[in-house]
């Protein structure tokens, strides 16, 4: 929806056409500073001027067709602020400029009849006693209220409509409508009866069309930036609004709906004419605004777009976009302007009304999904090569009496405190920058497949196999024959010690060089790397920890660790290096394995 997600909601008269005469109002916001100027000077009215006919009329159906209301600033609200409608309340300053009082005005007139607007017939009428007789005052959209018209008040004076006047009072509102302006026609009847008929057909007719109000609801001044950024995040993005198709394609055009140029208007005529695969078609590619929708309309574009596959979010804030709010995936209310109906048939309430807010938690999400891919798979990885340690030690005890390659109790070491913290580190990391530049994920995808699964075990396989090198290196460093180290075994724990703290060291250390590599698509030597200080600092803890193990006599005891030869510091160094170009060569081949 358009209006208070891409726009402020903040709604003012800058124009009007009254009796054929154009008029530029000055003044912004809801306060009654400014004019109505004329070629011809200022226009004001009287406080005791008609108010079934002429300018009287015209300003007196904005303020009796408006349900809303314009509070002073309180403690909460800085400015005058609306309760209600917003195009509605910029009718009250737009008769204050011009010499009338709003709130008199509705006190000495009673309202004795409303019809409410409705996305049907687009128009709002309120009938109101004046001076003993009822007079119905209407706006609404200005084809809807035109052709209601059998006059027209123009050049001063009242006389039938004629077809080249309703062209030409159309044309107007385009002109505006194409400026990226809000219209609303103004019509009056007066002395009607309510006696017997009070229907909307009884009432809204032989109308007298009294000129038209055009009002700016200007974009967020953010809204271009964040739409570019959907286009390259791969979300199409359409504008779905009961505003008439030239005011809507003039903000999309401002907000770079799309890239392709032109923006593409579907009416609602054109809408119910098109087949359901027509409209898909039209609305699956994005940048595409269907105008003068009802809610149904709505409801048939989102159940088309959900029913193939695709996984839509809707914003809105009246009560007419409930249905569409609800059978979203994503329903987004408006928080500020957004009515109750709104905000309790969507799942997300923004607090800001801002359409970038939307943008930002793809963007959060994105992250925070790809930490949690980061993680997953980091911690998958020593596993296999845990498993890989273990189950080639079971086969080379079972073959030549060389004992397991590591302990039980170091790879508690491993996986509780070497890992843990560097793993759980990983959520904290930032966007890489590239978030928005991928296209959306296949909702039914899951971070192991066949291609995560082919990296899992050839990152594995490597760890686990430069573990087992150093611990074979570790004996034979130590003077030991693998065919002795059974014997020795037996008869000297602390070889035996120093040879799976080889193994531990080795797949510690390995494993920190594939979660370092793991961070960012683009390897290890890029600043990304020094973009989370956290992550840094649970690494260096992690290698503190090791040590100690190691060396601390009484953390050696409880782990079954020992010292290492220094030599096989230079392999554990060496096997980080070798990690690093298999974790490379890797994402390389697993990367280019999913292109098309």
């Amino acid at each position: 929806d358009k209006t208070g997600t891409l726009t402020r909601n903040e709604m003012t008269v800058t124009g009007a056409v009254i009796g054929g005469v154009d008029v530029d109002v000055t003044g912004t916001g809801y306060g009654p500073e400014g004019e109505l100027q004329t070629a011809d000077g200022v226009l004001t009215v009287a406080t005791d001027a008609d108010l079934t006919t002429g300018v009287g009329a015209f300003l007196a159906a904005g303020v009796f067709s408006s349900t809303a209301q314009i509070l002073p600033p309180d403690a909460d609200h800085p400015d005058r602020y609306v309760l209600g409608d917003p195009t509605e309340a910029c009718l009250l300053p737009l008769a204050s400029k011009a010499g009338l009082d709003p709130s008199a005005l509705r006190a000495a007139n009673d309202q004795v009849l409303v019809l409410p607007f409705d996305s049907t017939r687009k128009r709002m009428t309120s009938v109101r006693a004046i001076d003993g007789s009822a007079v119905a005052y209407v706006k609404g959209a200005p084809d809807a209220v035109a052709e209601r018209c059998t006059r027209i008040f123009v050049g001063g004076t009242v006389r039938d409509i004629t077809d080249a006047d309703r062209a030409s009072f159309l044309d107007a509102a385009d002109t505006r409508a194409q400026q990226g302006l809000r219209t609303l026609a103004v019509a009056v009847r007066p002395g009607i009866s309510l006696d017997s008929d009070r229907t909307i057909d009884a009432v809204e007719c032989d109308l007298t069309l009294l000129g038209l109000v055009a009002m700016i609801d200007p974009l967020h001044d953010e809204v271009p930036g964040a739409m570019d950024l959907t286009h390259t995040a791969g979300i199409a993005v359409n504008i779905v609004t009961g505003d008439a198709a030239l005011t809507a394609s003039a903000i999309a055009a401002d907000a770079h709906l799309t890239t392709r140029g032109q923006v593409r208007s579907v009416t609602v005529a054109e809408l119910h004419g098109m087949s359901d695969a027509e409209v898909l078609a039209v609305a699956s590619d994005g940048g595409t605004v269907f105008s003068r929708v009802a809610p149904e309309d709505k409801m048939r574009i989102v159940t088309l777009l959900r029913d193939a596959g695709r996984v839509v979010a809707v914003t809105g804030d009246g009560i007419n976009d409930a249905p569409a709010l609800k059978a979203a995936d994503i329903g987004v209310a408006m928080g500020r302007t957004g009515t109750d109906v709104a905000k309790d048939a969507a799942d997300i309430v923004l607090l800001d009304d801002s359409y970038p807010s939307l943008v930002n938690a793809v963007r959060q999400g994105r992250r925070i999904y790809a930490n949690v891919r980061k993680g997953v798979l980091s911690c998958l990885t020593s596993n296999v090569g845990e498993f890989v340690v273990n189950g080639v030690g079971l086969l080379l005890l079972a073959v030549i009496g060389v004992p397991l390659p590591i302990p039980v109790t170091l790879l508690l070491a491993i996986d509780v405190l070497g890992e843990i913290l560097p793993i759980a580190a990983l959520g904290g990391d930032p966007e890489e920058g590239e978030t928005l530049r991928e296209k959306p994920r296949d909702p039914k995808a899951r971070i192991l497949n066949r291609w995560t699964m082919l990296d899992l075990a050839l990152t594995g396989a490597v760890m686990g196999a430069l573990a087992l090198g150093g611990y074979l290196l570790a004996w034979l460093a130590q003077g030991v024959s693998l065919s002795d180290a059974g014997d020795v075994a037996d008869g000297d724990a602390g070889m035996l010690a120093a040879a799976t703290t080889v193994t531990y060291a080795t797949v510690l250390c390995t494993q920190l060089a594939a979660i370092i590599h793991r961070r960012s698509a683009h390897g290890v030597f890029t600043r990304y790397q020094l973009s989370n200080r956290l992550f840094w600092f649970a690494v260096g803890a992690a290698v503190v920890i090791m040590v100690a193990i190691i060396y601390v006599p009484g953390l050696q005891n409880f782990f079954d660790a020992g010292p290492i030869p220094p030599v096989m510091w230079l392999y554990v160094v060496g096997a980080v290096v070798v990690m690093l170009a298999a974790r490379t060569g890797i994402a390389r081949l697993t990367r280019r394995s999913q292109r098309p």
